[in-house]
């Protein structure tokens, strides 16, 4: 037997042969030494002999508890050499001799157990082809995460701390999974349509990493999740900086219902238009109206040019003398915009906002515990989109309308950014120990060059609330419970603002 054997034979005895608290102690002590064998083996055996690094059934679990542990290694070096093992005497392989082979295979399958899903062909695939399945159950117990494209199903997985799923693509489903949280995002859907993340659970650290992040696409449902802890539960970002952007990243018509979430160090649910991020900022452009002809909008800016990006697909918002509308671009030719229609009251002089909207999604019957931050928050660039009969706790909803933002990246008119929400509406919600906020707020890391403007078109109505806030509005605010606490620009509309 080669020394460095004997010797590990000798503490593993030692460990084996212990009460449980020496035992504990042995292992503390000596762990490393080892860990470092098995890791040193591995590498070597995995020269030697080419061995899948994970298997669907534990070859290596000697004394069948299930688990790979010391004890499977005790075993392995107890017999080592021996020429007419068996299984239960650390022949991992099945060819009648304990060598360096089976080590390898031992610490390829270290601290797996028998429900434990490795990374490997006849398991889970780490990076399917278009129209996988697996609803096999167990925990893939690796920290990278399983990247899917279309119509890509994956149930019953339970993913260990760092693991996850990114998607880019659609039609996929995740459901019944459990996630033990991952320092940037546990489940990722980069850019894709009609996907359904439902009826999983997400436990992370509070204040480490996001749950659910959405940063693209259209129709997707999430839905009947249980979230606790990270630092957002679901959030909606228009990211060009993770995704390339463009118009495949537009937030328009998701579906987030019967979700609980709590835990959470920042928003529950929010749709963020992340205003100090250059790179990633939805608010694109600023200009003001030069002049407007039919459907046909001509802006100011000098800059506007025959090379200027088009911006064909995405809104244009209208503030100012206007109503804060978002309407489609159809055609653009330099500074001269098409628009699907143009809003009555649009003038010259307005200002107008181009950028990637959340529009028309849908939150509902939603239980959110937030701390400080809010638990449902629309955070500019918001339209359209309706937000009922959700619970919320130790928190507020909130719909914000945005001024004085960073310059998005690759801006023609070179402005700060402006995103205001418009015609969104609130309904029906219960907000326990919280408020309703609609309001106007200007970023003061550098000094604002513009005016307060003025959002239009919010409908706040039916809510169980304690107190409803608002500035710089012109709404419909009736029938709720709630002290209304309004500034004097605040506008009320006799009724609903369509």
């Amino acid at each position: 037997m080669p020394k460095f054997l004997a010797h590990l034979k000798l503490r593993l005895n030692r460990l084996n042969n212990s009460d449980s608290n020496n035992k504990q102690i042995l292992w503390s002590k000596f762990r490393y030494l080892y860990i470092s064998i098995i890791f040193v083996f591995a590498a070597v055996g995995s020269y030697l002999f080419i061995f899948s690094h994970a298997a669907t059934t534990l070859t290596a679990d000697f004394n069948s508890d299930s688990v790979v542990n010391v004890t499977d290694l005790s075993i392995l070096a107890t017999n080592w050499g021996r020429t007419t093992a068996t299984h239960a005497q650390g022949d991992a392989n099945s060819d009648g001799t304990i060598n360096i082979y089976d080590l390898s295979i031992l610490a390829s399958q270290w601290g797996q157990s028998s429900g434990d899903i490795p990374v490997s062909t006849g398991a889970i695939n780490a990076s399917p082809a278009d129209g996988y399945s697996y609803n096999g159950g167990g925990t893939y117990t690796t920290s990278n995460t399983i990247e899917l494209g279309n119509n890509d199903t994956i149930e019953g997985v339970h993913f260990s701390s760092g693991g996850g799923i990114h998607i880019t693509g659609s039609n996929n489903t995740i459901r019944n999974c459990t996630f033990a949280g991952n320092s940037w995002a546990s489940l990722i859907l980069f850019v894709g349509n009609d996907n359904v993340i439902d009826n999983n659970t997400f436990n992370s650290t509070p204040g480490v990493g996001a749950n659910i992040q959405v940063l693209g696409g259209k129709r997707n449902h999430v839905t009947n999740n249980t979230i606790h802890g990270g630092i957002t539960a679901i959030i909606f970002l228009y990211s060009r900086s993770a995704n390339g952007g463009g118009l495949a990243s537009i937030i328009d018509s998701n579906v987030v219902t019967g979700n609980t979430a709590s835990g959470f160090t920042e928003e529950g649910i929010s749709f963020d238009t992340k205003g100090n991020e250059p790179s990633d900022l939805g608010a694109l452009e600023y200009d003001t109206i030069k002049s407007v002809s039919g459907n046909t909008v001509t802006l100011s800016n000098s800059k506007w040019s025959s090379t200027s990006p088009s911006y064909v697909g995405y809104d244009m918002a209208f503030l100012g003398g206007a109503p804060s509308r978002n309407v489609p671009i159809t055609g653009q030719s330099g500074a001269t915009f098409t628009l699907s229609s143009v809003p009555s009251g649009v003038a010259a002089g307005n200002g107008v906002v181009i950028g990637a909207t959340f529009k028309n999604n849908y939150i509902a019957n939603n239980n959110v515990t937030p701390g400080n931050y809010p638990g449902i928050l629309l955070y500019g660039l918001a339209f359209n989109n309706t937000v009922e009969n959700n619970t919320v706790t130790n928190g507020s909803i909130k719909s914000e309308s945005l001024d004085n933002l960073v310059v998005a990246t690759g801006s023609v008119t070179g402005t700060h950014g402006r995103a205001p929400n418009g015609y969104n509406t609130i309904r029906n919600n219960t907000v326990n120990n919280g408020n309703i906020d609609l309001e106007y707020w200007a970023d003061t890391w550098s000094s604002n060059p513009y005016s307060q403007y003025q959002t239009y078109g919010n409908n706040v109505y039916g809510n169980t609330v304690s107190i409803i806030y608002a500035n710089a509005q012109t709404a419909y605010i009736s029938g709720n419970t709630a002290t209304l606490s309004l500034d004097s620009d605040v506008i009320l509309s006799p009724t609903l603002m369509q």
